[in-house]
This record gives structure tokens, C-alpha cells and sequence, in this order.
């Protein structure tokens, strides 16, 4: 039974271990590649949250 239990240990380990490779890959050196995509919208929404200005109603 512990042999079991050690082999699943180390095979969620070498799973978790490869998911943060891929992760740190894609973050690392995908970014610009990432940036460049047509479907990123964060400079749609970074335009969005640029101060207006004053809000003036009718009535002063």
C-alpha cells in the first residue's frame, strides 16, 4: 500500500512540477507573442480607465 501511495506522490508531483513549467514558459517567453494578439483586450480596457475629467451638469 505505501508503495502505491509514494508512486501517486510522485506522480502528482511530476504533474504539478510540469504544469508550472508550461505556465512559466508560456508567462516568460510567450509575452510578446501574448501582447500581440488580436483577441487581448487589456489596451481595450486599460483605455477605459483613464480619468475623464469633470462631470458638469446642466444646472451648474
Amino acid at each position: 500500500m505505501n508503495a502505491q501511495i509514494r508512486k501517486l506522490g510522485i506522480a502528482m508531483m511530476v504533474c504539478y512540477v510540469a504544469l508550472f513549467a508550461q505556465l512559466n514558459r508560456i508567462q516568460v517567453f510567450g509575452a510578446a507573442d501574448l501582447n500581440k494578439r488580436t483577441d487581448n483586450t487589456r489596451e481595450i480596457v486599460r483605455d477605459f480607465d483613464r480619468p475623464r475629467g469633470d462631470i458638469t451638469l446642466a444646472d451648474g
